[in-house]
């Protein structure tokens, strides 16, 4: 398994138990719905940071 996958599954692990949290303690599935995606959606942009995925403004040196 890559860093990110393992990065990943940790980030919906956590997610799933605060979305289950809210929602033991009475807050509107609506609300508990819009929370996990935005946590989700930031998890996902800190696992591809954390990989390095996407654009890299990095030059790269040429060969020699």
């Amino acid at each position: 398994m890559t860093n990110f996958s393992i990065y990943m599954i940790g980030v919906m692990l956590v997610t799933a138990a605060l979305g289950y949290a809210a929602y033991a303690l009475g807050a509107a599935p609506m609300w508990v719905g819009i929370i996990v995606v935005v946590l989700l959606g930031m998890g996902l942009m800190g696992a591809a940071k954390k990989a390095g995925l996407g654009n890299s403004t990095k030059q790269s040196r040429p060969p020699r």
